[in-house]
């Protein structure tokens, strides 16, 4: 995962004969209202990332399959940092994942493999 604040990337690419070139520079800015989920693509289990919140608010996430079906829902109270999601009764496939507070709107699309 990048750094909060702004990350500055770029790709060098070596080819055969030992001759390399740089893609432009490229720069990603990371806030700490960002959900992270991780890793993604994902098989047993993600690790979400909540931005800081206050004691009493409830983050809600419900998990949506490709037909937009929720088949997943947790709230979690008062706590920001790393929350672990289990997997395990997800099928393969790829789902939407939408967090929702008082103070915080997120959306991350998951891969289960």
């Amino acid at each position: 995962d990048p750094l909060y604040g702004t990350s500055y990337y770029r790709i060098k690419q070596t080819d055969y004969d030992g001759t390399y070139t740089y893609t432009p520079v490229r720069s990603l800015t990371r806030t700490r209202s960002q959900v992270t989920v991780t890793p993604n693509p994902a098989q047993d289990e993600v690790f979400v990332t909540l931005p800081d919140l206050d004691r009493e608010e409830t983050v809600t996430l419900t998990v949506f399959n490709q037909l937009g079906q929720p088949v997943l829902s947790f709230d979690w109270t008062g706590r920001s940092g790393v929350q672990a999601l289990d997997l395990t009764k997800l099928a393969r496939g790829t789902y939407h994942l939408q967090f929702q507070s008082r103070t915080l709107q997120a959306s991350q699309s998951l891969m289960k493999l």
